[in-house]
């Protein structure tokens, strides 16, 4: 009697393979959105608390309420959102961001308590919206990864006169990081310089030991399939 060995079905090989494809997707980068604008302008940013992997997500076109922009991407395990923002010098202070954001970690939005923020030593971008160098908003991170972050001191409620209402998500707060430098208010050390605003948290999280051993298991499962096609 001849005995045949069963081939593999290489369909099924292939569906499992795709099936793994989109898992390691879902476990390792997800979708975020993002309204906001900047007084007077700004750069969006995600990547990690080290600044590593640190990607440019989008940028103002114009000034103040008039460069009001909506952004999709996709953020990793483990990253933070950050928020460069300053004022064009002829215009003169505040520098100041509101933001909305629908993060893989749940909804987030501009106030005092879920943004941290840092003063760069480095002058006001010129000409004006041209951003720092990614290498240099990363050595700005460093720096205040080592100097250490500061909770903003001003803020006010999105409608707040004169500013009105800037973005459509009524619980995002107007933040300035020291002071609005307004009358008879003192002067901010951010006059001059450019503000780099950071999520208090990552806006997703890093995988459980367990998504690994998932990701392994699948992987040997797509191993199997694979030797018993050429059997």
């Amino acid at each position: 009697m001849n005995y045949r060995r069963r081939r593999g079905n290489p369909a099924s090989a292939g569906f499992l393979f795709a099936a793994l494809l989109l898992f390691c997707a879902s476990a390792f980068a997800a979708n975020t959105s993002a309204t906001l604008t900047a007084d007077d302008a700004f750069g969006l940013y995600h990547g990690q608390a080290s600044g590593a992997g640190l990607t440019l997500d989008g940028q103002s076109t114009a000034t103040w309420q008039s460069t009001t922009k909506n952004f999709s991407f996709d953020v990793g395990a483990g990253d933070y959102l950050y928020v460069l923002a300053y004022n064009e010098p002829s215009y003169g202070p505040p520098h100041m961001y509101i933001g909305s954001f629908l993060t893989p970690a749940g909804p987030l939005a501009s106030n005092t308590t879920d943004w941290l923020y840092y003063i760069s030593a480095n002058a006001t971008p010129s000409p004006f919206l041209s951003l720092p160098s990614l290498a240099q908003v990363q050595a700005d991170i460093a720096a205040a990864n080592l100097a250490g972050w500061s909770t903003p001191l001003a803020s006010a409620p999105n409608g707040s006169a004169p500013w009105s209402n800037a973005i459509p998500d009524p619980s995002a707060y107007f933040i300035w990081p020291d002071s609005l430098h307004r009358g008879s208010e003192p002067v901010s050390a951010a006059d001059g310089h450019y503000v780099l605003f950071r999520s208090a948290n990552s806006v997703a999280a890093i995988p459980e030991p367990e998504t690994y051993a998932l990701l392994l298991a699948g992987l040997g499962l797509v191993g199997f399939a694979a030797r018993r096609r050429k059997t």
